[in-house]
Order: C-alpha cells, then structure tokens, then sequence
C-alpha cells in the first residue's frame, strides 16, 4: 500500500486480473488496498501528498500518513510497481490456495460437482509444476497419473500417488 501512496500513478498500472483477484482475498487490508487502487484509477493523483489530502476526511486517511511516516520510502516509481504487482501476485497465489484448499476438504466429504472439478483442474494447472511439486499449504500432490473426472469425483487411480501435507 505504501507503494501506492508514494506513487500513485502505478494504480493505472494495475492489471484487471490483479484487481479482479483482490475481490476474492480476505486478507486484512484488502478493502482498503481495493479502494484505493480503485480510486486512483478513476481520479489519477500526482503525488503522495494528493493521496492524503483526498483521504484526509476518512478514517483510513489518517492510517495513510502514519504509514507514509513510518515506512521506508520506495526509491522510485518502477520499484514501487515492481513491489506492488509482486504483492499483488502472492495476494492473488494466496486466493487460489485457499480455493484449492476448500475444494480438497470438500472432496473428502462430498463429490465434487463436475463445474467444481474443472476448476480444481484449472486452478492446479495455473499453478505450476513446481508448486504442485511441493504440495504447498495442505493441497494434494498428484504424481505421475493423468487425473480424469471419475478419478476425483469416485476414487483415485492405483498408478496414482496421492500425499497431503501436514
């Protein structure tokens, strides 16, 4: 956020998938993270001193300059955009492991509906090899087997080696 702030031209440099994703997350912040990339959007400011002055009415306002006193300013504009679509990045990763999280837990209990499935093979596949390698944050590592519909949806392959992290 403190990106935004100090250079607050970088919102028009926020992608519609980054903003989209932030819909999703319920990270602490995030509705002011939302709003202010929303804001900027639409009425472009200047500079940080702008930023705050147009939020100085509301509570978060006063939060904005606190944070613009007590952080470490970012060095220049393409650091701060360098910054902030990575923080956008990990918002967005933390999303989809969410999501693939509940839809594991769901399929323990439950088959999954069809529509639920293609997701969980989209969000897998969006992920990468590596992270679905590593079996992050409790999600199941599937190794060596082509996952079709039944396989989730009945019971898993024989050939197919199913672990779950702790």
């Amino acid at each position: 956020m403190l990106q935004l702030v100090s250079y607050p031209a970088i919102a028009l440099e926020v992608a519609e998938e980054e903003r989209a994703a932030l819909d999703a997350c319920e990270e602490r912040g995030i509705g002011l993270l939302r709003e202010l990339i929303d804001n900027l959007r639409a009425h472009p400011a200047q500079n940080a001193a702008q930023v705050i002055e147009r939020w100085s009415s509301k509570p978060e306002g006063k939060w904005l300059e606190k944070l613009l006193q007590d952080e470490q300013i970012v060095a220049d504009a393409v650091a701060a955009a360098g910054e902030l679509h990575g923080a956008l990045g990990e918002l967005a990763h933390r999303v989809v492991l969410g999501r693939l999280k509940a839809l594991e837990e769901k399929s323990r209990s439950t088959r999954l509906e069809p529509g639920e499935f293609a997701e969980y093979q989209r969000l897998m596949s969006n992920l990468g090899p590596a992270m679905r390698a590593a079996g992050s944050n409790g999600i199941w590592r599937l190794e060596s087997c082509q996952i079709e519909l039944r396989a989730l949806l009945i019971e898993p392959p024989l050939s197919c080696v199913i672990e779950t992290s702790t």
